[in-house]
């Protein structure tokens, strides 16, 4: 670090400024939300979304111990039954009915 000739302390702060470089770029205001942010960033893309993309890759497979076979939409066709359209009924009711019981509710 360079010293300042008179040895001011607006001098040294301009001095310590210019020799800064990666410390002051991660300190400038318009850096440090990201920086902050990234572990939050960071592990919802590993715990969330690699997860997810992984099922969705999956639901094209048969997945038996010991073995993967791309089988396409197969299984998309396979639940298209009545027992499917039921219990999708029974959940849009129920999803309905608890939106509808919990909007009237005052002590929540």
């Amino acid at each position: 670090m360079i010293q300042p000739k008179n040895g001011s302390k607006q001098e040294i702060i301009q001095v310590n400024n210019k020799n800064g470089g990666i410390f002051n770029f991660l300190n400038s205001q318009k850096v440090v939300p990201y920086v902050l942010i990234s572990p939050f960033i960071i592990s919802f893309l590993v715990l969330s979304l690699y997860p997810a993309i992984q099922a969705i890759i999956m639901s094209f497979q048969r997945v038996l111990p010991g073995e993967i076979t791309f089988i396409g939409l197969r299984n998309y066709t396979r639940i298209m039954n009545p027992t499917f359209f039921t219990a999708l009924q029974n959940t849009t009711i129920y999803m309905i009915l608890t939106v509808v019981i919990l909007s009237q509710c005052q002590c929540c």
